[in-house]
């Protein structure tokens, strides 16, 4: 992996210099800067095939972070980069260009006073963009942070940004698809062609870096494999037995709990995120990059990204399996790609990300862990190295609650990415803002939807006009959109709300309160991918039960306000619901937490809210017995 960085506007040459300063430990074998019509372009260079200075210069000149294992078959250059220059040169920065690269890649093109900016559909490598107070990239964010650009944000992975004054962004025709591959076979081709010349070593810890060190192994590849945990860890014991079983060189790497809060600032930092899972996976890159580094190490391959194409996450194994893949992966370059990218090159070591091959990913899209392991030991890997349960890397190093995400955040006082939510006035849509709001993602603003149409398949109906008193308890803007409520269009619906919070406050996301509606789920992060902006669903398939008791018990004041299920009656409406309703839900034989529509909610005080919702004036519309409405007609904040 290497740096990019470019800037069009004053002493462009001068911010690109501090910027490739910055990236330093990007790459360490060279550093080159072009001027530019009212700008500059920089690169510095982690040479892995030959020794090839950028920018580049042809027709127009380029800038590139790549890994393109096809270059040598799509044309005659010195390199991936130079063969990039010619594509590009030739053809533009175009869908059929894209499309050939069999690998992973960030660039900047510039030809003809235009800028085009790509990166690979996955996202492995980083790009981030800005345009406050002038236009700039740069493959980390904290580079742009620094110029003093307002509104940095990630390039989305399925978008081509065109710059020539005004930003212009581009939709890809790239999708998460199916093959009929042989998975395996797809893998095994995946391994080999990320193969460096140079020295490397691999991450080991599970099963899914014991595949990786196994089709090493068949290849007669010789590297250092290095595995980091506390002392007497699952990791470390499945490490040292596929080390024995397989013959592979081991560098195990202990630490404690000092250890780790000594390094806590550095990563925290580095990775420029305050949430728990990112900092304690990428605390394991961090130490194993650190120790490679030192072994001479200029790559190491990694598991990561297994579980997503696999499904391995608990979350996953519910509903359509191949959706739930394609909403993982889509979210993927803002949840843990970058922190481990940034984390292994400021140790000037790249990851080797196999799992994220897209001809692994689209061959393993119908296929599970169980049958993957089974085409391993079909192969001929050794039963006795596969663990009999696969923990995630910070459970299975026993990292896990060494530390607080009150004490990151004082590492860390950045927001993660500035978000919307999808407010209703519910007891789903408000928990789920407040999760996000606790892993130190910025809400911007929230959204409200006011259908006309009370049985709306989208939306929640009752009361949303009551969304306006959360929100100044939170302290926070409101967008309000209106809706006819027609089935489907009210996708447009949404789609006008969320490019209003676009422009208006630069979101880079959306959270909602989903919880097993597939139909809400799907159609919101549709949009959300058309938008070039990340859904976010932080209650996801979790226990419904579960999720109702950790409202009430965090001291939520909800209310029903609306009932449509047999068993549910008007006397339900109004009054605060408590831990023994769930008991009486539970023998109703009914959704618990009211996800299918069979009862609706208001929080009327949070924990988080400066003020409670008091209701003055309401009424009751019955419909039937056991479908009812309380129509709140006048609410204070008290």
């Amino acid at each position: 992996m290497c740096g990019i960085v470019g800037v069009f506007g004053k002493n462009a040459e001068t911010f690109v210099l501090k910027g490739l300063e910055m990236m330093q430990n990007r790459g360490v074998d060279a550093k080159g800067v072009i001027k530019l019509p009212n700008g500059a372009f920089g690169h510095c260079l982690h040479s892995m095939i030959g020794n090839v200075h950028q920018p580049l210069k042809g027709k127009g000149v380029l800038v590139a972070n790549c890994e393109i294992y096809n270059w040598m078959e799509l044309g005659h250059g010195k390199n991936d980069a130079d063969v990039l220059l010619q594509l590009l040169d030739d053809e533009g920065c175009a869908d059929v260009v894209l499309d050939s690269l069999d690998g992973v890649y960030a660039f900047a093109y510039f030809l003809g006073g235009k800028v085009w900016l790509a990166r690979d559909v996955v996202g492995v490598k980083p790009l981030y963009y800005a345009t406050k107070p002038f236009f700039a990239f740069a493959s980390e964010k904290k580079v742009l942070e620094c110029f003093g650009c307002s509104d940095a944000r990630a390039l989305h992975p399925r978008k081509i940004l065109q710059y020539d004054g005004v930003v212009k962004i581009i939709s890809r025709k790239a999708e998460f698809a199916s093959s009929d591959e042989d998975v395996w076979s797809c893998f095994v081709s995946a391994v080999k062609k990320r193969v460096p010349e140079q020295k490397f070593g691999l991450m080991l810890a599970g099963i899914d870096s014991i595949a990786i060190a196994f089709v090493l192994k068949l290849l007669g590849k010789s590297f250092q494999c290095y595995t980091v945990g506390v002392r007497g860890c699952r990791d470390i014991a499945f490490a040292v037995a596929a080390a024995k079983a397989l013959g592979l060189k081991l560098s195990v790497i202990e630490i404690d709990a000092a250890v780790i809060n000594k390094l806590l600032p550095t990563v925290c930092t580095i990775a420029e995120t305050s949430q728990v899972t990112e900092v304690e996976a990428g605390l394991i890159t961090y130490v194993a990059c650190l120790r490679a580094k030192q072994d001479g190490c200029k790559a190491l391959f990694s598991g990561l990204g297994a579980d997503e194409i696999f499904a391995g996450y608990e979350r996953m194994q519910h509903g359509n399996s191949v959706k739930e893949r394609i909403s993982v992966l889509r979210r993927l370059f803002e949840t843990s790609l970058y922190a481990h990218d940034v984390l292994s090159m400021n140790n000037s070591v790249e990851l080797r990300l196999a799992y994220l091959d897209k001809t692994v990913i689209s061959a393993a899209m119908s296929v599970s862990k169980e049958v993957f392991v089974q085409q391993c030991i079909s192969a001929g890997m050794p039963k006795m190295a596969i663990p009999e349960k696969r923990l995630a890397s910070q459970y299975g190093s026993g990292i896990t609650n060494s530390f607080s995400s009150a004490l990151l955040k004082t590492f860390c006082t950045v927001p993660v990415l500035k978000i919307a939510a999808l407010v209703s006035g519910g007891k789903d849509s408000i928990r789920a803002l407040q999760v996000m709001k606790d892993m130190n993602y910025e809400i911007s603003c929230c959204i409200t939807i006011n259908s006309q149409n009370k049985d709306s398949y989208l939306y929640h109906t009752p009361n949303t006009h009551l969304a306006k008193f959360q929100c100044r308890t939170m302290c926070l803007p409101l967008l309000v959109v209106d809706s006819e409520g027609q089935k489907e269009k009210e996708l447009a619906d949404l789609k006008k709300a969320l490019k209003q919070a676009i422009k208006k406050y630069g979101i880079e996301g959306v959270v909602s309160g989903a919880l097993f509606s597939s139909y809400q789920r799907d159609r919101i992060e549709a949009v959300c991918e058309e938008l070039g902006i990340v859904m976010f669903a932080p209650l996801w398939h979790k226990d419904q039960e579960r999720q109702l008791r950790e409202v009430i018990n965090a001291g939520y004041e909800i209310i029903m306000t609306r009932v449509a299920a047999d068993g549910l009656t008007k006397d339900w409406l109004g009054r605060k619901l408590t831990i023994h309703d769930i008991s009486k839900l539970k023998k109703l034989r009914i959704n618990v937490a009211g996800e299918g529509g069979e009862y609706e909610t208001l929080v009327l005080n949070a924990p988080f809210f400066s003020k409670r919702i008091q209701i003055s004036k309401s009424r009751i519309i019955e419909e039937s017995e056991n479908c009812a409405t309380l129509e709140i007609i006048r609410a204070v904040l008290e």
